[in-house]
């Protein structure tokens, strides 16, 4: 155990001697953070809106105090880019959310509730929309114990309403509105965690390259102890990464980052693990020490594209991409890491953290087991 932790302090060490691995770890998240977010807050719209979110609607409902509180819903999200479109085949609206046709089907019924089917390609749509729904179906429920007291007053109130109140129960309830701050105080994060490939990589693939890992085996010290002690050394100093960017973006550059932040950086933390196995493991497949270089920079490329579909440039609802590569796109851990921090920010809803942890760690795992595996190969050739 002493030869793993003297192997991870050393690899911290490394880790901050290494001026341009400084820069590009954090001066340039930084300035991409402050950049960002003050150029392009003018195309983050203040107010609700979601872009190329379709849902279909069945309202198999008599209740004529439910269909008149339906529509005024309807007219308040529609101002808000939403598009609401009238079936009456449910079979065939679930269909369309299957093959992401559609990003929602709503089904209102007054005996058996509201009914929401979402499509897995829009979760930050499809939870908010939920969310709505919510405070909908709270504001009926009271209308309906009003018309018991004054039918002809509840009435009137009614018709009045245009629907915004239903947008300001779900800011109670925990629903922002993003602003270009927040969106790239996390995406500048995550972006420099898929560029870290690179470094996992390099710092595994010199040492795989020369003759330290076969010194190692002439030395009292376990060497697998101290593989896995260098690799716990980057995560650490990963760690480090996430909580000094973290606190900038927080405290410095100002973003708002809800009331669960350490959810947030716990799945960034997922990630980090992941880019360490992931990059470990290539390092370990390198056996000429010419190709380093080469491969370098096609990992670079690697996380450049990595990073601009998993929406860390700009959100991938803007690319209006097919059904088939949206669904590609989705099983990206990055994207499912991206999908997971914002849900938490601005929908108040946790339910794709596990999904991205899960990921994230397990994968990580499995390329530490992978590393392990072509080292001891190494090792004895």
């Amino acid at each position: 155990m002493n030869a793993f932790f003297k192997a991870a302090a050393c690899s911290v060490k490394i880790f901050f001697r290494d001026r341009t691995v400084i820069i590009m770890m954090f001066v340039v998240p930084v300035v991409l953070m402050s950049i960002l977010g003050m150029a392009l807050d003018a195309t983050f719209d203040k107010g609700f809106k979601i872009n190329n979110f379709n849902v279909e609607y069945r309202n198999k409902s008599t209740d004529a105090n439910l269909t008149v509180g339906f529509q005024s819903f309807i007219k308040a999200l529609e101002e808000n880019d939403v598009k609401f479109v009238k079936t009456d085949n449910e079979t065939e609206g679930m269909k369309r959310v299957e093959n992401n046709q559609i990003a929602c089907l709503v089904v209102i019924d007054e005996n058996n509730g509201i009914k929401l089917y979402k499509n897995s390609s829009h979760p930050l749509g499809g939870d908010i929309l939920e969310s709505s729904l919510k405070a909908f179906e709270n504001r009926m429920n009271a209308i309906q114990s009003m018309m018991a007291v004054d039918p002809q007053k509840t009435m009137e109130l009614i018709g009045k309403e245009t629907g915004e109140s239903f947008i300001d129960s779900m800011d109670k309830a925990g629903r922002r509105t993003p602003t270009s701050k927040e969106y790239y105080g996390v995406a500048a994060i995550s972006m420099m965690l898929a560029f870290s490939l690179t470094s996992a990589y390099m710092r595994v693939a010199h040492e795989m390259t020369s003759s330290v890992s076969k010194r190692k085996f002439s030395t009292p010290a376990n060497p697998y102890a101290v593989f896995l002690g260098s690799q716990a050394g980057n995560f650490v100093a990963m760690i480090i990464q996430v909580g000094v960017l973290s606190a900038y973006s927080i405290f410095v550059n100002g973003s708002n980052w809800g009331k669960d932040t350490a959810t947030v950086i716990s799945v960034l933390l997922g990630e980090a693990f992941l880019v360490v196995g992931f990059g470990g493991m290539i390092g370990c497949y390198v056996k000429d020490r010419s190709k380093i270089v080469k491969i370098n920079y096609i990992i670079m490329i690697f996380a450049w594209f990595l990073n601009m579909f998993a929406g860390n440039f700009a959100s991938i609802d803007n690319f209006n991409a097919s059904e088939a590569t949206m669904k590609i796109l989705r099983l990206s851990p990055i994207l499912k890491v991206n999908d997971a921090i914002f849900g938490v920010l601005y929908n108040n809803n946790s339910g794709y953290v596990l999904d991205a942890l899960v990921t994230c760690f397990g994968l990580g795992l499995i390329c530490i087991v992978i590393s392990i595996m072509l080292y001891k190969r190494r090792l004895r050739a």
